[in-house]
């Protein structure tokens, strides 16, 4: 690869500094189709055939550009932001402007070589979008509920959260059904969701949230990498004779994946033999409450992998 492309993004724009053989060139372009198509025309006038571009994996505002540039034959790397920043560290890098970023990102880019994203299938980015709109409505409707519990003595202001309460509960029917829909509709969902099912602990809104989060098992060739994607692996923090802190789980990760193992695996702890057993070992070593559950919760997810890899349902084993 001899062209590297970084992209700053932000919502109206975005900043792409390309590196290439001989020279580096810089422009803004407006983040909507006609400045992705202005993107590939500029790439173009290079002669630029094919290019490894690079931008943060932050919120949505990069996701159609990335998914323009894989569809026109392009290598896309979506960076956990954090990785940036600490190769921007090194650089001592002192300017904060979006050409100064997109600049940072291509030298990282071509420095390190990323691994490449490409987008989801289609059944799995609808049921992506599906759940985490889900998810959105039941904190938005559990914060109306709990207004209406502490505090509010106006009668026009509880018969206004009260009508809104009603219509987030029609509006997660509504989402409960399109979901099932979609899920009957395409063969590996249901499957998947056969094959998750049959761990005990794991509900159906488990399996489903699991599920559109990692999008395809197939992405990830072991367990140590969807644990490190979890943001469940280990963090120790140790040097020389001073520094002696206790190992926790890094959270550099997938958030929304780490909330739907928390009250399963709590759950598997009781229900299921293989976690139960391995939870009660991790008890009489000492081990405590809360880093016994977060064991759990790996165990948990290495499970869920396995089944899926191997297309089996689970059968117990202890641990």
């Amino acid at each position: 690869m001899d062209y590297y492309l970084g992209i700053d993004i932000s919502k109206a724009s975005f900043d792409a500094y390309l590196i290439g053989p001989k020279k580096t060139k810089h422009r803004t372009f407006t983040n909507n189709a006609a400045g992705f198509n202005m993107l590939s025309d500029w790439l173009r006038s290079f002669e630029v055939d094919v290019v490894h571009a690079c931008m943060e994996a932050t919120g949505r505002y990069w996701e159609h550009l990335a998914e323009h540039l894989y569809q026109t034959g392009h290598q896309v790397s979506a960076i956990n932001p954090a990785r940036i920043k600490g190769f921007s560290q090194s650089l001592l890098s002192r300017l904060k402007t979006d050409k100064a970023d997109a600049e940072i990102i291509a030298l990282f880019c071509q420095a390190l070589k990323p691994r490449l994203w490409k987008p989801l299938a289609t059944h799995s980015r609808e049921l992506q979008e599906l759940v985490r709109h889900q998810s959105n409505i039941r904190q938005t409707m559990q914060r109306e509920k709990n207004r209406l519990q502490f505090g509010i003595t106006s009668a026009s202001l509880i018969k206004v959260l009260e009508d809104h309460v009603q219509f987030l509960t029609s509006q997660l029917e509504e989402l409960e059904q399109r979901i099932k829909e979609l899920v009957a509709s395409n063969q590996e969902l249901s499957s998947q969701c056969v094959l998750l099912l049959s761990i005990p602990g794991v509900g159906l809104k488990t399996a489903l949230s699991f599920l559109s989060e990692i999008g395809e098992v197939a992405n990830f060739s072991s367990t140590k990498q969807l644990v490190a994607y979890a943001g469940l692996a280990p963090s120790e923090k140790s040097s020389g004779s001073s520094i002696r802190k206790h190992a926790r789980i890094s959270k550099i990760g997938n958030s929304r994946l780490r909330k739907a193992l928390y009250f399963p695996a709590m759950v598997a702890e009781v229900s299921n033999p293989t976690i139960a057993e391995f939870s009660s070992r991790l008890k009489l070593s000492g081990l405590k409450p809360m880093p016994r559950i977060i064991a759990s919760m790996r165990k948990l997810l290495h499970i869920m992998f396995g089944v899926l890899k191997n297309k089996t349902v689970f059968r117990p084993i202890a641990a």
